[in-house]
């Protein structure tokens, strides 16, 4: 993994952001809170790379995903010689096993075991809810009413939500992070929250959208370490 630092840089207190693209998304929140704190902040992300013991197959290569289970054992050597204060890992929750038919019990459990090799305290950060569509094409098809880019706990398997993450949590000792609350306040859930974009794509949020969620992250965050 590069080094890739950002927050106060010269900071005695680190906290580091691992996982794939869905951790990504949840940088701009992290970094305002580490800013806000007087943090470090390290990253170790990789594009369709889930932190999980589990082989991946790249869509892309059309082939195992070898470059991500190194990327990942090298980034448990790296934080073992970091030894960050707090570790927050993402995972998308639809990531891509070599080996079919993996539940969402199955894949919690992979994710823990790999957490539980991380050293100081960890957090899981439940992965947001899935549109199931490219949300600015619906929208800009819907201008004048967006209930046609509404969507429910069925699409995109969306009734999983936390699932992997709760298993996980408790086969690594880690805390759970849930927000998505804070993301889809009922059901239907809406493509736009306070005047704001949440998706950019299919399944990423915006970076507005996820810097507004700094205020809640930095409260379950700040359960785990000390202002």
């Amino acid at each position: 993994p590069p080094n890739c630092v950002y927050g106060v840089k010269g900071s005695a207190i680190t906290i580091a952001l691992v996982g794939d693209s869905h951790a990504s998304h949840w940088f701009p929140a992290i970094e305002a809170v580490a800013l806000e704190r007087g943090w470090r902040l390290l990253t170790f992300v990789k594009v369709s790379c889930s932190f999980t013991t589990l082989v991946q197959r790249n869509l892309a290569l059309k082939r195992e995903y070898r470059e991500c289970t190194t990327f990942n054992e090298a980034t448990v050597a790296r934080l073992n010689q970091i030894k960050p204060a707090l570790t927050i890992i993402v995972n998308r929750r639809t990531f891509r096993p070599i080996e079919e038919n993996i539940t969402s019990a199955l894949a919690g459990a992979a994710l823990g075991e790999m957490v539980a090799r991380i050293p100081g305290a960890t957090a899981i950060l439940v992965d947001t809810p899935d549109p199931g569509r490219d949300v600015p094409a619906c929208l800009s098809k819907h201008p004048s009413d967006i209930r046609a880019c509404l969507f429910t706990q069925d699409d995109a398997d969306n009734r999983e939500i936390g699932v992997a993450e709760r298993v996980a949590a408790e086969v690594s000792g880690a805390q759970l992070i849930d927000l998505t609350r804070s993301i889809c306040a009922a059901w239907p859930c809406s493509p736009i929250a306070k005047s704001m974009l949440i998706y950019r794509d299919e399944d990423h949020m915006t970076e507005t959208f996820s810097r507004s969620l700094a205020a809640p992250l930095g409260v379950e965050i700040a359960k785990l370490l000390p202002r």
